[in-house]
Protein backbone atom coordinates (compact mmCIF):
# COMPACT_ATOMS: atom_id res chain seq x y z
CA UNK A 1 0.00 0.00 0.00
CA UNK A 2 1.45 3.19 -0.69
CA UNK A 3 2.19 5.91 1.49
CA UNK A 4 -0.77 8.27 0.27
CA UNK A 5 -3.54 5.58 0.51
CA UNK A 6 -2.67 5.03 4.28
CA UNK A 7 -2.91 8.82 4.87
CA UNK A 8 -6.28 9.73 6.96
CA UNK A 9 -8.76 11.51 5.18
CA UNK A 10 -10.11 14.87 6.81
CA UNK A 11 -13.08 12.77 7.52
CA UNK A 12 -11.14 10.14 8.97
CA UNK A 13 -9.41 13.00 10.89
CA UNK A 14 -12.57 14.58 12.20
CA UNK A 15 -13.66 11.07 13.35
CA UNK A 16 -10.34 9.68 14.89
CA UNK A 17 -10.11 13.19 16.77
CA UNK A 18 -13.63 13.12 18.03
CA UNK A 19 -13.66 9.00 19.07
CA UNK A 20 -10.33 10.39 21.22
CA UNK A 21 -12.29 12.39 22.73
CA UNK A 22 -14.35 9.19 24.34
CA UNK A 23 -17.57 10.13 21.82
CA UNK A 24 -19.74 7.45 20.21
CA UNK A 25 -20.37 6.69 16.68
CA UNK A 26 -23.74 8.28 16.87
CA UNK A 27 -23.04 10.80 18.93
CA UNK A 28 -20.30 12.31 16.36
CA UNK A 29 -23.03 11.25 13.62
CA UNK A 30 -25.16 13.24 15.36
CA UNK A 31 -22.68 16.08 15.47
CA UNK A 32 -21.48 16.10 12.33
CA UNK A 33 -25.32 15.48 10.69
CA UNK A 34 -23.91 12.44 8.71
CA UNK A 35 -25.47 8.88 8.93
CA UNK A 36 -24.16 6.71 11.76
CA UNK A 37 -23.34 3.87 8.85
CA UNK A 38 -21.36 6.59 7.12
CA UNK A 39 -19.58 7.58 10.36
CA UNK A 40 -18.72 4.11 11.02
CA UNK A 41 -17.23 3.38 7.56
CA UNK A 42 -14.80 6.17 7.77
CA UNK A 43 -13.78 5.09 12.12
CA UNK A 44 -13.29 1.44 10.27
CA UNK A 45 -11.17 3.13 7.55
CA UNK A 46 -9.07 5.38 10.23
CA UNK A 47 -8.26 2.51 12.43
CA UNK A 48 -7.71 -0.28 9.30
CA UNK A 49 -4.62 2.53 8.33
CA UNK A 50 -3.71 2.88 11.52
CA UNK A 51 -3.44 -0.79 11.94
CA UNK A 52 -1.47 -0.98 9.00
CA UNK A 53 1.57 1.05 9.76
CA UNK A 54 1.73 0.01 13.90
CA UNK A 55 5.10 -1.80 13.84
CA UNK A 56 6.47 1.37 12.11
CA UNK A 57 5.25 3.49 14.83
CA UNK A 58 6.14 1.05 17.63
CA UNK A 59 10.15 1.33 16.44
CA UNK A 60 9.64 5.04 16.21
CA UNK A 61 8.47 6.89 18.93
CA UNK A 62 10.55 4.22 20.98
CA UNK A 63 13.08 5.89 18.77
CA UNK A 64 12.54 9.15 20.15
CA UNK A 65 14.60 10.61 22.82
CA UNK A 66 13.17 12.51 26.25
CA UNK A 67 13.11 15.86 25.03
CA UNK A 68 10.29 14.60 21.80
CA UNK A 69 8.48 12.42 24.27
CA UNK A 70 8.19 15.02 27.03
CA UNK A 71 6.43 16.90 24.18
CA UNK A 72 4.39 14.35 22.29
CA UNK A 73 2.38 13.42 25.14
CA UNK A 74 0.71 16.39 26.26
CA UNK A 75 0.16 17.30 22.77
CA UNK A 76 -1.75 13.49 22.37
CA UNK A 77 -3.81 14.77 24.74
CA UNK A 78 -4.75 17.81 23.19
CA UNK A 79 -2.70 20.13 24.83
CA UNK A 80 -1.62 23.50 22.83
CA UNK A 81 1.74 24.63 22.43
CA UNK A 82 1.65 27.46 24.80
CA UNK A 83 0.24 25.17 27.11
CA UNK A 84 3.18 22.68 26.66
CA UNK A 85 5.68 25.27 27.13
CA UNK A 86 4.82 26.54 30.38
CA UNK A 87 4.52 22.59 31.50
CA UNK A 88 8.05 21.97 30.16
CA UNK A 89 9.98 25.06 30.99
CA UNK A 90 10.64 26.03 27.49
CA UNK A 91 11.01 29.42 25.12
CA UNK A 92 8.71 29.60 22.62
CA UNK A 93 9.17 28.49 19.04
CA UNK A 94 11.18 25.66 20.97
CA UNK A 95 8.24 23.66 21.23
CA UNK A 96 6.93 24.15 17.87
CA UNK A 97 10.67 23.01 16.78
CA UNK A 98 10.11 19.74 18.77
CA UNK A 99 6.48 19.06 17.17
CA UNK A 100 8.16 19.48 14.10
CA UNK A 101 10.64 16.65 14.38
CA UNK A 102 8.06 14.52 16.46
CA UNK A 103 5.99 14.57 12.94
CA UNK A 104 8.89 13.87 10.78
CA UNK A 105 10.13 10.85 13.04
CA UNK A 106 6.68 9.36 13.17
CA UNK A 107 5.91 10.19 9.79
CA UNK A 108 2.84 12.27 10.34
CA UNK A 109 1.80 15.45 8.89
CA UNK A 110 -0.68 16.52 11.74
CA UNK A 111 -1.33 16.78 15.61
CA UNK A 112 -4.32 14.40 15.13
CA UNK A 113 -2.25 11.40 13.44
CA UNK A 114 0.82 12.16 16.00
CA UNK A 115 -2.06 11.70 18.60
CA UNK A 116 -3.52 8.39 16.99
CA UNK A 117 0.32 6.89 16.57
CA UNK A 118 0.80 7.61 20.46
CA UNK A 119 -2.62 6.45 21.63
CA UNK A 120 -2.00 3.46 19.63
CA UNK A 121 1.43 2.78 20.80
CA UNK A 122 0.53 3.65 24.48
CA UNK A 123 -2.35 1.27 24.28
CA UNK A 124 -0.29 -1.61 22.74
CA UNK A 125 2.51 -1.93 25.87
CA UNK A 126 -0.36 -2.44 28.07
CA UNK A 127 0.42 -1.83 31.67
CA UNK A 128 4.05 -1.38 31.32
Amino acid sequence: MNEEHQRLSPGEEAILALMARAKSISDIAAELGLPVARVQRLADSAFEKLLTYQSHNDDAIEALDERHLRVLEPLASGMPNNDIERAINHRPGYVKKLIEEVFTALGVHNRTEAAMRYAAWKGGRGSE
